[in-house]
């Protein structure tokens, strides 16, 4: 046997463990929603709940989503999907994060998918693109340069913990694993 943690209530379903090894349904007893099983869960990374409906359009923020501990699900099978995530620093908690889109997220003043109100920060500043589960930093010939760890780049690749800056706009870039519900 091997369970799961319900995607809408949190209770742990227990389910025959031969059902990991595809994509199945299961009805969570707690709360009657069903939700799929797949892929193991590969516990050490911050995990958070979007539904699938968000992935699909690439929205760039969090909205909607729940924050998952990755110990509860540790062990289970669910499907996971890599997304990379900027966090503003100096803005309030869920003003902060922005899911990067799949494929190019440019980040700019005027133009793009993140808009900042940054004198300092071009039209289109700089982007991040995701490449299957990495993610690379573009400078977008910006004015003022786009700093990875407070050295001036044009491209770079990201890791999680990655400071960028653009203009007086500072950025956390983060890998999180997505379990669609």
């Amino acid at each position: 046997m091997a369970d799961a943690a319900c995607a809408h209530c949190g209770q742990r379903v227990a389910y025959e463990a031969s059902l990991a090894r595809a994509s199945a349904t299961i009805t969570c007893p707690g709360c009657g929603s069903d939700f799929e099983i797949g892929a193991t869960f590969e516990p050490g990374a911050e995990t958070i709940l979007i539904p699938e409906s968000q992935l699909a359009n690439g929205a760039p923020d969090a909205t909607g989503t729940m924050l998952l501990h990755a110990d509860s699900v540790a062990g289970a099978a669910v499907t996971v999907k890599i997304k990379g995530f900027l966090t503003q620093e100096g803005q309030p908690p869920g003003d902060a994060d922005f899911r990067l889109r799949s494929g190019v997220t440019i980040i700019g003043r005027e133009k793009g998918a993140i808009r900042l109100a940054d004198a300092a920060v071009s039209a289109q500043h700089f982007q991040v693109e995701e490449r299957g589960t990495e993610f690379f930093l573009r400078d977008l010939e910006s004015s003022n340069g786009t700093f990875l760890n407070g050295h001036r780049v044009r491209s770079a690749k990201l890791e999680s913990g990655d400071r960028i800056s653009a203009g007086g706009t500072t950025f956390t870039f983060s890998v999180r694993q997505i379990i669609p519900m």
